[in-house]
């Protein structure tokens, strides 16, 4: 105590706003025959940070979207002579700037998979493309390329090659590399 009218506290205490947070989500899955399927997802959120005020009430609903289009292994042939098995996958991912997930909806690393801060996924926009390829039994090369387009003018885009031969009598070969441009 300083005195009267001197010192700087108050009897005040500051209680937490009341929030709100809701999700709804819907998703599909089409099978399309020979081992294909597409899939889509759409999810809106609604986040209130203060249930007291309509101010600022018109950002509160985010949306957020993806689908994938998959093939698993195949065999491939040209001219009818064998040429292995073949998987592709085609992704794509879009969420909102106003979008907020209830938990973690990215993969883990998914801030240095695409050279940039983990834990933001809101103002995304991401396209992959992913093959397998087995040309024989017991090698696998598999590659994927993919787009992001974030908020604030962040891009960035990668590359990545692996290759995989694992056969009898033969000493395991693994080779890896990707390249993340940002």
């Amino acid at each position: 105590y300083e005195g009267e009218g001197r010192g700087d506290y108050l009897p005040i205490i500051y209680l937490p706003l009341a929030t709100s947070h809701q999700l709804i989500d819907a998703s599909t899955s089409i099978d399309l025959g020979g081992n294909t399927i597409i899939e889509g997802e759409v999810a809106l959120s609604d986040r209130d940070l203060n249930l007291y005020s309509n101010k600022d009430d018109q950002d509160n609903i985010g949306l957020a979207y993806s689908g994938r289009l998959k093939m698993d292994r195949r065999r491939i042939a040209l001219f009818k002579k064998g040429l292995g098995e073949l998987a592709v996958e085609a992704n794509l991912q879009s969420v909102g700037k106003r979008f907020r997930p209830v938990g973690r909806i990215g993969e883990v690393e998914h801030g240095r998979k695409w050279g940039k801060e983990e834990g933001t996924y809101w103002d995304e926009k991401i396209h992959e493309l992913r093959t397998s390829y087995y040309p024989l039994k017991g090698v696998e090369l598999r590659s994927e390329v993919g787009s992001m387009e974030g908020g604030g003018g962040f891009n960035s885009s990668r590359t990545m090659i692996e290759a995989d031969v694992s056969k009898k009598r033969v000493p395991r070969v693994h080779y890896f590399s990707e390249w993340i441009l940002s």
